[in-house]
């Protein structure tokens, strides 16, 4: 009876030191921590010990969570390799690799000049998939579209994946051609904007549709 006391006084204990761990709020990932003690077999003894080595910077549980990546793919994008390099190595976050293999990111179709009905089907369906949207049953309460416009370096930009040169005023391209063939397409463009008949474009306009749904 002595020891059967002891053992669970003991335990007592540690389930207390796991309590004060939890409250205090400052173990890295303590829910991927104790998830993967359970489903190794782990009991209290062994989760404490991972918290204290977590603390300690010495394990890193590698079960992320999809705001993990989110996060480590937020600094990538911000920052680069620069900041999400240390972000992976003091905060506990996966790697670029890693995060890499979990978020593939479709890239949206920029229009070098006025855009087509194909080009707005296509960055329309990388923003809202399929999947994503609700039955035909589901009755719709209304439409927002926000618009806005961002500051952009005058100058021109070449898109590797469409061949087009980017960064030309729309107004007055029409009469260019943008699809990158041969040097003299730059070099018109040039002219242009030396005869003042072109002018770069200082901004990018975005638009965003938003639907409102009654479930």
């Amino acid at each position: 009876m002595e020891r059967s006391l002891l053992v669970r006084n003991q335990n007592l204990e540690a389930h207390k030191w796991f309590l004060f761990a939890v409250a205090k709020g400052d173990v890295p990932h303590l829910h991927s921590l104790v998830t993967t003690q359970l489903q190794n077999g782990g009991g209290i003894f062994t989760v404490l010990d991972k918290i204290s080595k977590a603390c300690a910077q010495v394990y890193h549980p590698k079960d992320y969570s999809d705001a993990n990546y989110q996060q480590l793919f937020l600094f990538h994008k911000l920052g680069g390799v620069a900041v999400a390099e240390p972000a992976h190595r003091t905060c506990g976050l996966p790697s670029i690799d890693a995060t890499r293999r979990f978020i593939k990111p479709q890239r949206l179709t920029p229009s070098p000049k006025m855009p087509t009905v194909i080009e707005m089907s296509s960055n329309l369906e990388i923003s809202y998939p399929s999947s994503s949207t609700p039955s035909p049953a589901t009755r719709k309460v209304g439409f927002q579209l926000m618009a806005d416009e961002i500051k952009i370096e005058s100058r021109m930009r070449w898109n590797a994946r469409t061949n087009m040169i980017l960064g030309i005023c729309r107004e007055h391209s029409a009469d260019y051609s943008l699809e990158f063939c041969t040097v003299a397409q730059p070099e018109a463009i040039v002219h242009g904007i030396r005869d003042k008949t072109l002018h770069f474009a200082s901004e990018v306009s975005t638009r965003l549709i938003s639907v409102g749904h009654n479930y």
